[in-house]
């Protein structure tokens, strides 16, 4: 079947992709953001919930962005699940079954060119798609632009995510084609082939997509934190501290034995001074008193507070904790949470080099070589090893790339820039090993 599709001739470089703009403006009297979800009490969460039920996702993004606006722990747990494959290499290797296969090996290498060298924020593209992982669903708009050999080379851009939801009917991943963001026009992104990269992981989940990621389970505890801040500071306030309270004597009015309400109202008002602005004027005869507070009032249940939904966030978004946060516990118990993530990283990985295969990649081969093996992406997830000396002695790292990833700068005088021979781009056979290709093969 490979040789069969490798005999389909090619005249030049197919007709592409449209090009036209597929998302339209939204209106200028659309907030971007929505602060709504969120701002008022845990019952606009679950309307929000209700809504995102139905297919209308926009409102539970806004509803995740304003969340991690307003919670630094969560947020920093986020992104650090979506930023974990920033820095993980990206192989592209030819298919099962195909590794000594001439054109499979040369479709891998153009794949890696295009999406490497040619294509724009490429990687810086890879933590919009990884909010999948978090959210349950990314998009990114496709660009295709035509370099100068005449070759389609795609370009991921940013779209929010609050753009997407998906339809009534079949619950298909769309777009809103309302400048109002209403749910009845969601258009679905099917409708517009090779035009989007939708990144949906099951991620350990097999539910609705909105419901696969670990950011929903993380919203209540952040409400709980917030709502609990709120409830101490204001018990701290009224039990922990000492309450004035004044005393009136009768006839302070002059007119008649008892005291008028006007200036009940009055020395009421100089007391709320007193306890804004702690200055305050009471008339002739007035005793201020007080009530002593409690003095057991701690911060104790407000910190294991903090402590459990912190810590309940750090096991939905990373499977454990000690990554975030160690206090007390053992060694051998940091490794096995470290391994936890790790297993967590080798999923993303594999999900979102999936989604690169499908997506992206079949597609460059399509319109550039119809007919040819699709390559396959695979993103690592071991330790990412220092060059040694020998390597920079084969020439296959020059000595400024070694000093620079152990930490040091550059030699100054440039001599440390060039390689000591010239090396061709190589295609790992699978990750961790590469095969060099012959000195005279055609590239």
């Amino acid at each position: 079947m490979a040789q069969s599709r490798r005999n389909a001739t090619r005249r030049g470089a197919p007709k592409g992709p449209p090009t036209a703009q597929v998302l339209g403006p939204i209106s200028s009297s659309v907030q971007l953001v929505d602060y709504k979800a969120i701002d008022a009490n845990p019952e606009d969460w679950f309307a929000t919930m209700r809504r995102a039920d139905r297919g209308d996702t926009g409102p539970m993004i806004d509803l995740f962005s304003d969340a991690r606006d307003r919670d630094a722990h969560l947020d920093g747990v986020v992104r650090k699940r979506v930023q974990s494959m920033m820095g993980r290499p990206i192989l592209f290797r030819p298919a099962e079954g195909m590794e000594d296969d001439k054109d499979a090996k040369d479709n891998a290498k153009f794949v890696r060119r295009i999406l490497l060298s040619e294509s724009r924020d490429f990687r810086s593209m890879l933590a919009h798609l990884m909010a999948g992982a978090a959210y349950g669903y990314s998009v990114a708009l496709l660009d295709w632009t035509i370099n100068a050999n005449n070759e389609w080379v795609p370009h991921l851009r940013w779209v929010h995510l609050n753009r997407f939801a998906f339809t009534r009917d079949t619950l298909e991943i769309g777009f809103y084609d309302s400048p109002f963001r209403a749910h009845a026009s969601v258009k679905k992104l099917s409708n517009y082939p090779d035009r989007f990269v939708a990144h949906v992981p099951m991620g350990g989940r097999t539910d609705y997509p909105w419901r696969r990621g670990p950011m929903r389970s993380c919203i209540i505890p952040s409400f709980i934190k917030r709502k609990g801040l709120q409830f101490w500071l204001r018990l701290a306030e009224r039990f922990g501290m000492p309450q004035p309270y004044a005393t009136v004597p009768q006839g302070i009015d002059k007119a008649s034995d008892t005291n008028d309400d006007d200036t009940i109202a009055v020395v009421r008002d100089a007391l709320l001074s007193l306890s804004t602005h702690w200055a305050a004027v009471f008339g002739e005869g007035v005793e201020i008193n007080h009530i002593p507070g409690s003095g057991n009032v701690s911060a104790e249940v407000h910190k294991a507070l903090m402590e459990w939904a912190e810590t309940t966030q750090s096991i939905s978004m990373l499977g454990q904790n000690l990554t975030t946060k160690v206090e007390g516990g053992s060694f051998a118990a940091a490794e096995s949470h470290r391994y936890v993530a790790g297993d967590l990283h080798l999923a993303d990985a594999t999900e979102l080099a999936s989604t690169i295969t499908q997506q992206i990649v079949e597609p460059i081969i399509r319109y550039n070589r119809p007919g040819s093996p699709i390559p396959v992406c695979e993103i690592s997830t071991g330790t990412k090893l220092v060059p040694s000396e020998k390597d920079v002695e084969m020439g296959t790292f020059s000595r400024d790339e070694r000093r620079r990833m152990m930490g040091h700068e550059s030699i100054a005088d440039g001599s440390g820039s060039t390689y000591g021979r010239t090396v061709s781009v190589q295609v790992p056979e699978q990750i961790g090993e590469s095969e060099d290709t012959d000195e005279g093969e055609d590239s």
